[in-house]
């Protein structure tokens, strides 16, 4: 891991400005340890012992490092390997299971007598610097590394204890035999294990997979017209090379398995798939093509194979008379004047007789030869397939390449190959694969999903697995995270930097803007930013100055920012929170949402505590409640954290979260609120926050059926109101007294108080404490109405109805908007008109599930059900009242649960069920008496 340079501090706290010493990686711990290593050396010479123990540990750290992993710890008789750490690498797991099985193997030869215990877990750790400076390498910590080592402590000689989590991760790829959960030292928790004992590192993920587990194939019309075209020149000996182009996952090999299917009946299909970890080896992918060929199999002794290709020579055309050169591509031991030629001369003839022997497939017809992941070839393939290539304008051949977009050799360049760059899924296409695999799922949940994975089919899948199997928190997918790790960890050092900025700061922003952040020079940024930009790690929306810069899509950002430490992203939050605050300056409310998330994770306490607050009130006003609800939340912690902290603000906040909270009818938490605010409201001495405090006691008293408290409340406020001609809490005190009216059935009171409240709320200051705005006059004039109807003077109530329409319709919110369709359709169904009253309280239903208030729940379904029960549809009036008596029960909303229950008491009786009507009915009448409400 590289070493943190001096210049890379945060302006603000100094801590180091990039997460240099330390990063959090998903990775494959293993340990490897010497059975019986103190009886094997006890009482031998110090140099004796090494030269016992030495062959084996080396072996181990040979297999570590072949496989691609890190030894960072070496013991006097043990090792401690990483699979994806200082740098992510996908397949890590199997990677880790390839090496622990081949060190089993090779010990016997290289250190006979001595035998290995292996344990291997994967997951989480911090990866970090063994000492300050650096220079000592790497360690790592975390729970993987403790159950991984006890693994290795309960395995037998000569075995691999294969953890759960790391069986699932390495797949079909892995042969394990599963074990009883075992009790482990220091482990709470039983451990599911296994004894690992193959492993198959040469099938790809579709072989792994298998046909009856693939993921339904989808899009990729375009791309299959063309290998069509190419395959029908192909048939006429016109034949061409086609190589596809794409990220990981992308889908090159699902495409051409796909189009291999739709082919003419006569194509031979040959398959070859470069492999990783074997890079070094010469002609690998196309050995088992060329042993197929021949008819060997890997049981096929050497000789016999030799004799085979002896045999069969004099049927050959002359280039292909070379029996030497193709037993050493066979890797078959060569003869005595082989071994003395040039290495040179040698590899000419290796891919010449290569190319001649896949020049043959095309003999008996047309051939689809698919040669799969090239960025992990050898050269000596390399330079068979780009001979070949140059060949196939007049043989019945079309060849399929595939490789990654970072791939670099000729071939890429070569006018014989036509590049066909394979994009994502659009966003239908990864819609429809994603709703496919979480069918019976929202539609909204599948198009969100595929957005996520910005249409990769792999990360689609593996994303839709997780969510099947986990739920809807289901986390970040291991391999997901592998696979972009290994990609952003190839950056450079400012390319890091920048994408660390990009991925806190979370959406797209300026090119200046997020080298400020990164705190480089924008020239750098700039230099950075097209680096990334061409790795297909960012993207850049305009041109110049403006150009804006993001993430190229969300789950880059989310793996960049789940290999960030805490402590990093504690200080780039920091970071960004100064940064957007000062450039704001004075502007600061419509970055409320953004500057309280990143106070939030800077453990700013005090800007939490405002940019939060602005925040809440923001959503709140659009009626985002929950959100509000979190915001609030999230200040009211900060204060706490805050010594000194100003009981007038502490008062103040819990007013703030009442509203919210009380539209998602979470009315147990409001009271609590208020309790704690009457607590700090004690001993503030302040008759304007005691006044508000009334009047929210008031109200919350008089939905849970308290009427004697609130109106005792609603007194209370009144009297300050008196005392400080104050024509806000007058009127807001009005409002309440009128809201018990209506409960006890004084509707001729209540109307008169309502129609108050709506005529003076334009006396009083939007921004007054108590909640009398435009709003509230809206749900006075429906009140007032409701009084009216209930009292029978429809006409005068109709009037009501028509000035609460207009103004709502002002207001525009859809909780208004709700309360003003519930009483026009609570007026055309007391009209006799109750057919036309249903589709405006359906409604008025629907609204109130837009507005995220389940408040409105209780409701709106009240009188709905009332309608529909009025229209002579019996049954669909009980399955809503019953919905409306539940909600308002769930709810603690006890203001008209009376009627609600009297009117299913109803509707029972109306679908036949007496008892059960009767029942419901005197349950009503009994809570209607504790309630002082009538029915």
């Amino acid at each position: 891991m590289p070493r943190a340079s001096p210049d890379l501090a945060c302006a603000q706290c100094g801590a180091p400005a990039v997460g240099t010493d330390a990063a959090r990686k998903s990775v494959a711990v293993l340990f490897a340890d010497i059975a019986g290593s103190t009886s094997l050396i006890e009482g031998q010479d110090p140099e004796t012992a090494h030269a016992l123990l030495r062959p084996a540990l080396d072996l181990v750290a040979a297999c570590v490092r072949r496989f691609g992993g890190t030894v960072n710890r070496v013991t006097g008789d043990g090792v401690m390997a990483l699979f994806g750490a200082p740098s992510a690498m996908e397949d890590h797991v199997l990677a880790a299971c390839c090496a622990a099985v081949a060190m089993q193997a090779e010990l016997p030869d290289a250190a006979p007598g001595i035998g290995l215990r292996v344990g291997l877990h994967a997951g989480e750790v911090l990866v970090h610097a063994l000492h300050a400076d650096g220079a000592s390498g790497l360690d790592a910590a975390g729970d993987a590394v403790h159950l991984a080592a006890r693994l290795q402590q309960a395995a037998e000689p000569g075995k691999i204890l294969l953890s759960g989590t790391a069986a699932r991760a390495a797949g079909a790829r892995v042969t394990a035999l599963s074990l009883p959960p075992m009790r482990l030292r220091g482990i709470t928790a039983p451990v599911a294990a296994s004894e690992l004992t193959a492993v198959a590192p040469e099938l790809t993920r579709l072989e792994a997979a298998g046909a009856a587990t693939l993921a339904p194939f989808v899009g990729r019309s375009r791309e299959l017209a063309i290998l069509a075209e190419a395959m029908d020149a192909a048939v006429a000996c016109r034949g061409s090379a086609i190589a596809l182009s794409g990220e990981a996952g992308i889908g090159k090999s699902r495409l051409v398995r796909e189009f291999s299917r739709q082919g003419p009946a006569e194509l031979a299909v040959h398959e070859a798939t470069c492999r990783r970890w074997r890079e070094a080896v010469g002609f690998h992918p196309l050995r088992p093509l060329l042993r197929r060929m021949l008819l060997l199999d890997a049981a096929t002794p050497a000789a016999e194979a030799q004799a085979r290709i002896g045999a069969m020579q004099a049927a050959w055309p002359e280039p292909l008379r070379d029996a030497d050169a193709l037993a050493a591509v066979l890797d078959l031991p060569a003869a005595g004047p082989w071994r003395t030629l040039d290495p040179k001369a040698r590899r000419r003839r290796m891919i010449l007789v290569t190319v001649e022997m896949l020049t043959r497939l095309a003999e008996a017809g047309p051939v689809l030869l698919a040669v799969d992941d090239l960025h992990w070839a050898d050269a000596e393939t390399l330079s068979v397939l780009a001979a070949l290539a140059d060949r196939l304008c007049t043989l019945p051949m079309l060849l399929v390449l595939s490789w990654r977009p970072d791939f670099e050799d000729p071939l890429v360049q070569n006018p014989t190959v036509r590049v066909l760059a394979l994009g994502s899924l659009d966003q239908s296409d990864a819609t429809d694969l994603a709703a496919r695999l979480l069918a019976g799922t929202d539609p909204a949940e599948a198009a969100l999903l595929a957005r996520r994975a910005a249409g990769n089919p792999l990360f689609i899948e593996t994303q839709a697995a997780a969510r099947r199997e986990q739920g809807t928190a289901a986390p970040l997918p291991d391999s997901v995270r592998a696979l972009l790790g290994a990609r952003i960890d190839r950056a450079g050092v400012y390319e890091k930097r920048l994408i660390e900025a990009m991925a806190t700061h979370g959406e797209p922003a300026p090119i200046e803007l997020i080298a400020e952040l990164a705190e480089l020079p924008v020239n750098n940024a700039a230099e950075a930013a097209a680096t990334l930009t061409a790795r297909r790690l960012a993207v850049a929306e305009g041109v110049g100055a403006a150009a804006e810069l993001a993430c190229a899509h969300p789950l880059i950002q989310e793996v960049t920012y789940a290999d960030m430490t805490r402590a990093r992203r504690r200080v780039q939050h920091a970071r960004s929170l100064h940064v957007l605050e000062r450039r704001a300056g004075e502007a600061v409310e419509p970055l409320a949402e953004t500057l309280a998330r990143h106070a939030r994770i800077a453990e700013d306490s005090p800007r939490l505590v405002r940019f939060a607050r602005m925040a809440g009130r923001r959503a709140a006003a659009r009626d985002a409640n929950t959100e509000a609800v979190g915001f609030f939340n999230d200040a009211l912690e900060a204060l706490a954290r805050l010594p000194g902290a100003d009981p007038a603000l502490a008062v103040d906040l819990r007013f703030d979260v009442r509203d919210p909270l009380f539209r998602l009818g979470r009315t147990a938490e409001v009271r609590t609120r208020l309790e704690e605010a009457s607590r700090f409201a004690d001993g503030l001495g302040d008759p304007v926050r005691q006044g508000q405090l009334a009047i929210l006691l008031s109200h919350i008293t008089w939905l849970s059926g308290d009427h004697a408290a609130s109106e005792a409340a609603a007194d209370r406020a009144a009297a300050i109101g008196a005392a400080r001609n104050d024509t806000a809490l007058a009127v807001r005190a009005t409002f309440q007294h009128a809201s018990i009216a209506l409960a006890r059935g004084q509707h001729g009171r209540a109307a008169d108080q309502f129609a108050e409240v709506a005529a003076r709320h334009g006396e009083v200051a939007p921004a007054n404490r108590y909640g009398v705005d435009a709003p509230l006059a809206v749900i006075a004039l429906c009140y007032g109405a409701r009084a009216l109807i209930d009292a029978g003077r429809l006409e005068e109530a109709s009037a009501r109805v028509e000035q609460a329409e207009a103004l709502a319709l002002k207001v525009n919110k859809p909780w208004t908007t709700a309360f003003a369709r519930v009483t026009r359709g609570h007026w055309l169904d007391a009209s006799g008109e109750s057919d036309k009253a249903v589709p405006m309280l359906e409604e008025a239903v629907r609204l109130g599930e837009a507005a995220e208030a389940p408040l409105l729940e209780p409701v709106t379904t009240l009188f709905l059900g009332t309608a529909l029960l009025h229209a002579g549809q019996a049954q669909d009036a009980r399955r809503v009242l019953e919905r409306s008596v539940a909600s308002g029960q769930r709810i603690g909303f006890a203001f008209c649960q009376p009627l609600r229950l009297a009117r299913l008491g109803a509707a029972l009786a109306a679908c036949g069920e007496a008892a059960a009507a009767a029942a419901t009915i005197a349950e009503a009448r009994a809570m209607a008496a504790r309630q002082g409400e009538v029915t």
